[in-house]
């Protein structure tokens, strides 16, 4: 079974799943953007069959709770008939029946992103936390967990909450001024401004 790089399997969720592309509207990005840099395994797989994995793949990363997520991996893992099989020198392998290219992406795609699970942990998938994307991530950088798809994202949160601030009269408290960072700053910076 191939490995599929990380950084591309969150790359072709972004650009194909249609739950990312329907909130990010204009600025999504664009499925040719995955199809560049796409392992060879996903190289004969139509569109169609493409967007409806990235959709698969798109609610795991969604699925809120530890316990909730395994189960939809062990779903995935399940339906695409993938097995683990230790090698003559004890390394774990994965191993499918199915031998369309269609199946044999989604295998590849299922076990890679379990590999990253037992190296990374549950918390380091995700999707985005800016308002208007649900891109996904796998933070491999294993400092504090990430909340945003990209540095584009977090910057935006950050003039948010920034022009939030600025836009709110400070409030006294006992004696003390300051401003009421609570309310959402969502609406303020979109994409593509």
């Amino acid at each position: 079974m191939p490995v599929v790089p990380l950084s591309w399997i969150a790359l072709f969720v972004s650009g194909y799943a249609r739950r990312p592309q329907a909130v990010a509207g204009k600025g999504a990005v664009p499925p040719s953007s995955a199809d560049r840099d796409q392992p060879q395994c996903a190289m004969h797989v139509g569109v169609a069959n493409k967007s409806a994995l990235a959709d698969q793949l798109w609610e795991l990363f969604a699925t809120q709770g530890a316990a909730n997520r395994a189960a939809a991996m062990n779903q995935l893992l399940t339906h695409h008939q993938i097995q683990p099989a230790l090698d003559g020198e004890g390394q774990l392998r994965w191993h499918t029946p199915d031998t369309s290219a269609e199946d044999f992406l989604a295998a590849a795609c299922v076990t890679s992103l379990t590999d990253a699970v037992r190296h990374y942990g549950w918390q380091r998938l995700g999707t985005c936390q800016g308002c208007d994307c649900v891109d996904v991530f796998i933070d491999q950088a294993g400092r504090t967990p990430r909340r945003y798809c990209t540095p584009t994202c977090l910057n935006r949160a950050k003039v948010r909450a920034y022009r939030a601030r600025q836009s709110t009269p400070p409030v006294k408290f006992s004696g003390q001024e300051s401003r009421n960072p609570t309310g959402s700053p969502c609406g303020t910076v979109g994409r593509g401004n």
